[in-house]
Formats: C-alpha cells, structure tokens, sequence
C-alpha cells in the first residue's frame, strides 16, 4: 500500500439504509492510492432498536466500505443514545462500538470518540474511525497535547493502540467537543448541538480536520422559516 496521496469517497446517509448510497469520487493519479471513505448519519433509529438495526447498520457500512475499496474509514454519528437517552441513559454505546470491532478486524479503529455526559450539556456527538491495517503506516492522528500537557504531535496509526479509547468517551488528547452556546439559538435554550473535531495527515501529505457537527434544530428551522419564508420560497 502506497501513501503518495489518497482518493475520497463520500456517503452522507440519513439512514442506515441510506448509506448504501455512494458519492463523489476524487482520484489524484497515482498506483496505489489511499481509499477514504467519509460517513455521516443520524443514528436516533439504530440507538432505539439496537437488537434489530445495529446488525443492519453494521452490514450496510461494511458493503459500503468494500464497494468503495475504503482503506480510512469516517463514521461520523448524531443523536447517539437515541430518542430516549435520559431515560435509559448511554450504556448501549458500548455494545454499538464492540459491533463494529468484532466486524472489522482487519482496521485499526478509535473506538468511539463520543459525549458520554448525559446532561444539559450532551451534543448526542459521536465519531468512530477505522483505518485498514495494510495503511496505517499512511495515517497520523493527531494528539492535541501529551500526558505532561506538552505541544501536540501527528503519531502515526501504526503506533497506536486499538480500539484507541478502551471506553467510550471524548478523549482530549485526540479530539475537541464543544457544545454551541445558548446565545445562538432564539430562545437563549441549551440544545444537543455541537461538534466534535479530530486531525489527520493522510498519505503523508494531506492534513484535514474532520468536523462532525450536530446543527439541525426543527424549532429554530421552522422560526427560520416563518420569518424569512420569501426568500426562502424566493431560493
């Protein structure tokens, strides 16, 4: 496996079945490119059903990572916990993250970077990323700050363990969530709405922040709406 550059595959999904869906292509000439492979998804359903959707879920990911020779793998989830995450709280999302392990042994992966603060202050934020093993010499994360509080450093994936956090949570060395502040919303109300961000160098050249953002409010859309509905009609 070559790193000289990559090819990006994107799939935004609404739905697990969605996901099957592919998207545009981008390939820089080279032999042997790094395949990257880019998910989005609302995941509220999968969380609700777990017994019956998760398997699904599961198997739609991993035909979508072999129809698009994926080689790093973005799953970027919202609404992690589901619709009743207050009541039954978040430890479902351990069995979620040990699914997608046990069925992609042959990627190394981050274990889930997620909010695991079921409070007024939950973004329902989470990221789960796998890199195939043949090329993790390709990929570097990177680590925001080191034990002792020193500068941050890309450490290559092949130096790191996996899963990269043993249980789920929103580890500061490798990633940044925050939750919007309540000024921007028209009620001045807290909502689960935020972004969770990590950093890569890809093929040794590329480096991008992956920013999975949790930004759709229904109230705030239809106030949008209401108020502004020529132009909306007018675009």
């Amino acid at each position: 496996m070559g790193c000289a550059t990559s090819r990006r595959e994107d799939a935004n999904a609404r739905t697990f079945d969605d996901i099957r869906d592919g998207g545009v292509t981008i390939t820089k000439k080279t032999e042997q490119p790094l395949g990257v492979l880019l998910v989005t998804n609302n995941v509220s359903g999968v969380f609700d059903d777990v017994g019956t959707r998760l398997p699904l879920w599961v198997q739609a990911i991993g035909e979508t990572i072999v129809s698009h020779r994926a080689d790093f793998v973005a799953l970027h989830l919202q609404e992690i916990g589901g619709t009743d995450w207050k009541r039954k709280g978040l430890g479902h999302v351990r069995p979620y993250v040990q699914a997608v392990l046990d069925a992609f042994p042959e990627f190394w992966c981050s274990g889930f970077l997620c909010d695991m603060n079921a409070s007024e202050t939950f973004t329902a934020l989470g990221s789960i990323y796998l890199v195939r093993k043949s090329a993790a010499h390709c990929v570097q994360l990177w680590q925001f700050n080191d034990a002792d509080g020193g500068a941050g450093v890309f450490r290559s994936v092949a130096d790191l363990a996996s899963p990269l956090v043993a249980e789920p949570q929103a580890d500061a060395r490798f990633c940044r969530l925050a939750q919007f502040p309540a000024h921007f919303f028209e009620k001045g109300k807290l909502s689960r709405k935020g972004y969770l961000l990590t950093r890569w160098r890809l093929a040794e050249r590329s480096t991008v922040d992956l920013i999975n953002i949790h930004n759709m409010h229904d109230g705030s859309n239809v106030g949008a709406v209401q108020r502004r509905a020529g132009q909306v009609e007018s675009e």
